[in-house]
């Protein structure tokens, strides 16, 4: 896909950078729920041909700058679902060690401190479960570090707390010392301090926990302040649409206030366009904002735009129509950010993702998941909006046009 946007001049040289690092990004996330979410992302982005997108610059004003925005949010989306990827990484990784350093301990506490090979085995266990808390504190900056540059809604503060739980150097210390002790035959000392190593890598993943959990109640709380704010507006925006279609159906086709209808009506779309702006700022964060949502914004849209043009051409009855049907949809879309705001407000602190299963959390399980597959829903949706002309076109081209170039 991106050779063919290339070789048609469909984007910048920025542009396609940006969508470089977006699948560089995607190689760097692997995992089977993602493969599936991005097969599905991947089969409506397969229906955009690039050639059709070269077209849609031209006739429907194309903005490569949403373009980007677009390929932003998607990344940041990505690139949240990596954090999360690595933090179950991160406790599960603890507590396997934290269980095997238990195990290595009880062992020692019943070895023969005169058994040369029983004690050379054991000093080699706990060289290797060293090396691994070191491979987990590294695998711990890269975090730290991806939720620097995330910033918004990352808890640093529960991630600093983590950190000091873990106390790299001292619990190194710890086990570089259990090791040394099992070679001098001091078997109890040396249990003693693996059961200290143990401890902190327990309360490490403890806290990591905590850390996740934290992560999902901060993104909570600014989906529902802004699901809030929505629910509002669009609820707002048509109760004036009513009152703009009540207006224009008392309206002739001589009279001189179809200008000022048709100006009025643009301005409601102004307020829709910023809105729905909103709502894809939103989705990059959450899970909350659904494919049926931004099917009924789009139709919304559309029944404005359509308004609009009629208002132009001095048609207030077909107008007052198009304003019925985005008034249909604004209440629609109410609806469905109700639902998610509900659906998000009993969810509460975001303490348990996996109710009634056995604790132990998947790789990209959860909200950003189902966000991959909202955006594919949200893809296909964008597809369907497209005109007509060039659905109809893509349909009888793309039995040949569907081959591995397209293919992220």
């Amino acid at each position: 896909m991106t050779n063919d946007l290339q070789e048609k001049n469909a984007l910048s040289p920025e542009t396609m950078q940006e969508y470089q690092k977006l699948q560089q990004l995607m190689k760097e996330i692997n995992s089977p729920e993602l493969r599936k979410a991005m097969e599905a992302m991947q089969k409506a982005m397969q229906q955009v041909d690039p050639e059709q997108m070269r077209q849609a610059m031209k006739t429907m004003k194309f903005n490569e700058e949403e373009f980007k925005k677009g390929i932003e949010r998607t990344m940041n989306l990505l690139k949240r679902m990596q954090a999360e990827q690595k933090t179950d990484a991160l406790i599960r990784r603890a507590e396997e060690l934290s269980q095997k350093q238990d195990e290595l301990s009880q062992r020692t506490e019943n070895t023969n401190p005169r058994d040369a090979q029983q004690k050379e085995e054991l000093s080699n266990n706990q060289e290797a479960l060293q090396k691994d808390m070191k491979d987990m504190a590294s695998e711990l900056k890269e975090l730290e570090d991806l939720m620097k540059e995330l910033k918004q809604q990352m808890p640093m503060d529960e991630l600093e707390k983590a950190k000091q739980e873990l106390s790299e150097q001292e619990t190194s210390k710890d086990m570089q010392e259990a090791q040394d002790e099992i070679q001098k035959g001091q078997m109890n000392s040396s249990a003693q301090k693996q059961k200290k190593a143990s401890q902190s890598m327990k309360k490490f993943a403890k806290q990591m926990k905590q850390m996740k959990q934290e992560m999902k109640k901060n993104m909570n709380k600014e989906a529902i302040k802004q699901l809030q704010k929505s629910v509002q507006e669009t609820l707002s925006l048509s109760k004036q649409q009513e009152a703009q279609k009540s207006k224009n159906q008392t309206l002739d086709f001589n009279s001189t206030q179809m200008p000022q209808s048709a100006q009025e009506q643009s301005k409601l779309q102004e307020q829709l366009s910023k809105m729905a702006a909103e709502l894809m700022q939103l989705s990059q964060k959450s899970q909350s904002v659904s494919p049926e949502m931004v099917k009924e914004m789009s139709n919304a849209m559309q029944g404005m735009q359509r308004a609009s043009e009629q208002l132009s051409q001095r048609n207030p009855q077909m107008a007052a129509q198009s304003q019925s049907q985005a008034m249909n949809a604004l209440n629609k879309a109410s609806i469905n950010m109700q639902d998610a705001l509900n659906k998000l407000q009993g969810e509460g602190d975001g303490s348990c993702d996996n109710p009634g299963g056995n604790g132990e959390p998947k790789p990209g399980s959860g909200g950003f998941m189902q966000q991959l597959q909202n955006m594919a829903g949200m893809q296909q949706q964008i597809n369907q909006n497209m005109p007509q002309p060039y659905r109809d076109w893509e349909t009888d081209r793309k039995s040949t046009r569907l081959n591995s170039s397209h293919r992220l």
